[in-house]
């Protein structure tokens, strides 16, 4: 009965141990720890992605000690993206810090690219999405006589 039924995404756990890996590494500064789980030939360069890390990490340092941490596997445009987030649920904007964690395909063992997105953006994104939910959908079309 349930043979071809699709859930959620499978996670690859080599990818989600990875991804946990990396948020440790930015955790406790060990930059070029991070540095060494990203895939070679990447768009941005070494410099760049370095001092990215360092800035990264030093924003998790400020939060890291009273916000709970997650990780999950989201899909995005063929890619596997693990999403990692600082939050408190009992805030009116929960979301602290999150790294979105890209890899090539569900089969790779490198991080092809992080992004990353602090307070500031966060809160916007989160006072959008909660506009959304708020605003009432529009009425459906009247059915012609006759119409199923």
């Amino acid at each position: 009965m349930f043979s071809n039924v699709y859930a959620q995404l499978v996670s690859n756990p080599v990818q989600k141990g990875l991804s946990i890996r990396f948020m440790y590494y930015l955790e406790h500064k060990k930059i070029d720890s991070c540095l060494l789980d990203i895939e070679e030939g990447t768009t941005q360069t070494y410099e760049r992605q370095r001092n990215q890390f360092i800035s990264a990490a030093k924003e998790i340092e400020k939060i890291v000690n009273n916000k709970a941490p997650s990780i999950m596997l989201v899909g995005r445009n063929g890619k596997q993206l693990y999403r990692c987030r600082y939050y408190n649920p009992r805030d009116r904007y929960p979301d602290f810090f999150q790294a979105d964690i890209y890899f090539r395909d569900p089969k790779a063992d490198k991080i092809e690219k992080v992004v990353f997105s602090d307070r500031k953006m966060l809160i916007q994104e989160q006072k959008l999405q909660q506009k959304s939910v708020n605003e009432i959908p529009p009425a459906p079309p009247l059915l012609k006589p006759g119409m199923p």
